[in-house]
């Protein structure tokens, strides 16, 4: 993940509808901005915040840009060579 250098970068980019996260006393929360509210989600809760709430709760907070992991490190072709012999051998 790349760190965003500024909390006025974190707003841009949850502007454009990226995803943000900030890590907090171990804690990781991601956040996205969706109808006019930033969603926060960490592993066991969801909230809704108001863009000044946020800007008020995570202004001091480091931020990384997320960025989706692709699925490169899987072979389909390999996957389902394997399924189809551990059938046919079981």
């Amino acid at each position: 993940m790349v760190e965003l250098i500024s909390f006025e970068e974190v707003l841009q980019k949850l502007k454009e509808h990226e995803i943000v996260a900030t890590k907090q006393n171990g804690v990781v929360t991601f956040c996205s901005y969706i109808d006019g509210m930033v969603r926060c989600k960490q592993l066991h809760s969801t909230y809704k915040l108001s863009w000044k709430m946020f800007i008020e709760l995570f202004s001091k907070e480091t931020f990384y840009l997320y960025e989706k992991q692709n699925d490169e490190g899987i072979n389909l072709e390999k996957d389902v060579e394997y399924y189809t012999w551990r059938e046919k051998y079981q």
